[in-house]
């Protein structure tokens, strides 16, 4: 998918213009989860299924990990957008139930979850599906966006980087689309992510409770704390 999704980015970033304003985390955010939607399903958003996946994941996650009140689950504009999201992403296992068995197909995300199993042989039920479809999705949206953004920031105040970034980039280029293989190569693009994640942390805590009682380097962990 990577010849693709490079496609993606360039016809986006295409579309900007000198002199235009642009909202970058919004314009990040909109384009990485189409690039993570083109490698898990094989397709984009629409933009009335951007909305609904824009408000589901906010709420889902904002009220999850990060500490926004719960009651925000119960609102009727979440409720409305988890139905879509979910509904989505069950039709699209289900339409790659069918699909995966036809000649040239490539694989993705949709075929591991729509032939997924339980220990016993019996295909995973609609809420685990659509539990593990999500995932780049929703995850995507809140925290993919934002390390490309972020990464973007810094580059753009340290000159010399985005310098050095970009002739990785030209050399990645001089053969053509760049592979798999040549990204994997690019060692300072890659620093730049590992030192964005560094610099901002997308997730400085996540809250989990114990399913049962443990001991760690000396401490016991007691159940449900």
């Amino acid at each position: 998918f990577v010849e693709d999704m490079i496609h993606t980015v360039e016809q986006r970033a295409g579309g900007v213009r000198d002199g235009d304003t642009v909202p970058v985390l919004e314009f990040i955010q909109r384009l990485t989860v189409d690039l993570l939607s083109l490698s898990a399903s094989g397709c984009p958003l629409g933009d009335d299924q951007y909305k609904s996946l824009e408000r589901y994941a906010k709420t889902f996650i904002g009220s999850g990990v990060a500490g926004r009140p719960s009651f925000l689950l119960k609102m009727p504009g979440y409720s409305r957008a988890k139905k879509e999201v979910h509904e989505l992403l069950l039709r699209m296992v289900s339409d790659r139930e069918k699909s995966a068995r036809e000649p040239n197909h490539r694989g993705d995300l949709m075929d591991i979850v729509s032939s997924a199993r339980y220990p016993d042989g019996r295909p995973f039920n609609e809420t685990d599906r659509a539990a593990n479809a999500h995932l780049p999705y929703a995850n995507g949206y809140i925290y993919a966006g934002r390390i490309c953004a972020s990464m973007l920031y810094s580059l753009l105040k340290n000159e010399s980087i985005m310098q050095r970034v970009r002739q990785e980039i030209d050399t990645a280029y001089a053969k053509g689309i760049p592979n798999i293989q040549r990204l994997h190569g690019m060692v300072t693009l890659r620093n730049c992510v590992k030192e964005t994640l560094r610099l901002h942390t997308i997730a400085p805590a996540v809250p989990r409770y114990a399913a049962k009682d443990f001991d760690f380097e000396g401490y016991t962990i007691p159940q449900g704390s």
